[in-house]
């Protein structure tokens, strides 16, 4: 693994600890004040788009598509991001949580699989980065129809939230629009001109990775006071989201070996069974439960504690795999 693998994610970390830090400060009153401007003019849902719609346009067919054959290891992915990640969520539920934190704790199990840094980390740990494609493009086409599903039953399970709150198809319908037909779009773009797109690569990302510290601005923005009525509530987020996504990676750990799926192999099954969205699930939070800071809390302490704790399995898996 190179050098700027590793710095890349460590520059998004910080960037999403400086916009959250910067938000809650809020000097001159600037800041909260023009993250509440722009969702107030619907920024969230262009935001969103437009990263999707970036992410598209990094995404090879070509190279998805030479991913497939590999079926089980796809399964096994699916499996990990629509069954064990909810089922491990709701059983999480019955600490004794702030009902926000178990909000949180279910946007972020509902969510499907990251677009970027998933296919990253699979490649740099010696996996095959054509099947953590398959399984990024799968896993964000089936959440139009996944999420608007587990999501409710999660929260009517626990009884966290009442499930008639959703309209499952108003949701479907909007994820689709906001994820789904922006990625197709950029996909269908970048077909014309894959050279270019593929130079264009490291650019893109940047832009994207900017954009989505542009959403959590403005989630911070809209959440500042509850955030700052429970500060207490981070150390908790991140033991949460510790052990949520540690127990997750057991699991798939666990099933990769049963089903006999060794290094090479294994890898894509494991960072993008286990690794969650965040711009999505932000964008649900402000939202549907705009209240609920701790909701939004753990959806990015989550994300910020996957990515180091998938940084450090990079290195641990590319070693064995170099061993073996």
């Amino acid at each position: 693994m190179g050098p700027s693998a590793p710095l890349r994610r460590h520059a998004f970390v910080l960037g999403l600890a400086a916009v959250t830090a910067l938000v809650l400060w809020n000097p001159g009153g600037l800041p909260q004040t023009l993250g509440l401007w722009l969702k107030a003019h619907r920024a969230p849902e262009a935001v969103i788009a437009a990263i999707f719609l970036l992410s598209g346009l990094r995404l090879s067919v070509r190279s998805a598509l030479a991913g497939a054959a590999d079926l089980p290891v796809v399964a096994l992915g699916f499996a990990g991001i629509f069954v064990v990640s909810p089922l491990l969520a709701l059983g999480f539920s019955a600490l004794p949580l702030a009902p926000g934190l178990v909000v949180g704790l279910f946007l972020v199990a509902s969510m499907p699989t990251t677009l970027t840094t998933g296919v990253v980390m699979t490649a740099a740990a010696g996996g095959n980065e054509a099947t953590a494609l398959v399984i990024t493009l799968g896993a964000n086409a089936l959440a139009v129809a996944a999420v608007p599903v587990v999501l409710p039953w999660l929260l009517g399970t626990a009884r966290a939230v009442p499930p008639d709150l959703f309209d499952r198809g108003a949701m479907a319908a909007r994820i689709a629009g906001l994820v789904l037909v922006p990625l197709a779009v950029g996909m269908a773009i970048r077909s014309r001109a894959p050279e270019a797109f593929t130079r264009a690569g490291p650019g893109l990302r940047r832009a994207s990775l900017g954009l989505v510290l542009t959403i959590v601005g403005i989630a911070v923005a809209g959440s500042r006071t509850t955030l700052l009525g429970h500060a207490g509530d981070l150390a908790v987020a991140v033991g949460l989201s510790a052990a949520f996504h540690a127990t997750v990676l057991a699991c798939l750990f666990g099933l990769v070996f049963l089903g006999r799926i060794g290094p090479g192999r294994r890898e894509a099954a494991i960072f993008m069974g286990g690794q969650k969205t965040l711009p999505l699930a932000v964008l649900l939070q402000t939202s549907l439960f705009p209240g609920l800071g701790q909701a939004l809390v753990v959806c990015v302490v989550h994300h910020l504690v996957h990515l180091l704790m998938d940084g450090y399995l990079v290195g641990r898996l590319s070693g064995r795999g170099a061993a073996a």
